[in-house]
């Protein structure tokens, strides 16, 4: 049985915002392949990127988690940096979900 992991696209920027689009890919036992956007409308900055994540993923748990700024993502507890700048969130919002066959997505929301 094929099961296949679907991850909404990440979101575009509305009326009044700026956007600015990111990608990268880092990691070695497991690795991290993520595309995101960077929104700013007036003082709000906030990030939204999708992760794809492989290689040794034994350790992830699906879930939601959260983070203003620290928070759990089981087994680790500590800060969110963004994928685009390296700044700390101030908080972030982070689903993670298996397909069943060790290949893992992060979904991320996070404000600066």
């Amino acid at each position: 049985m094929l099961v296949t992991l679907a991850v909404p696209a990440v979101a575009l920027a509305a009326p009044g915002e700026s956007a600015s689009p990111f990608q990268t890919t880092y990691g070695d036992e497991t690795v991290w392949t993520c595309t995101g956007v960077r929104i700013i409308k007036g003082d709000v900055v906030r990030d939204e990127e999708v992760c794809r994540l492989s290689g040794d993923t034994s350790w992830l748990i699906p879930g939601t988690y959260t983070g203003d700024p620290v928070g759990d993502v089981p087994p680790f507890n500590g800060l969110w940096a963004s994928d685009y700048d390296g700044a700390t969130a101030t908080s972030w919002t982070m689903k993670v979900a298996g397909n069943g066959n060790g290949i893992f997505a992060f979904r991320v929301v996070a404000y600066y």
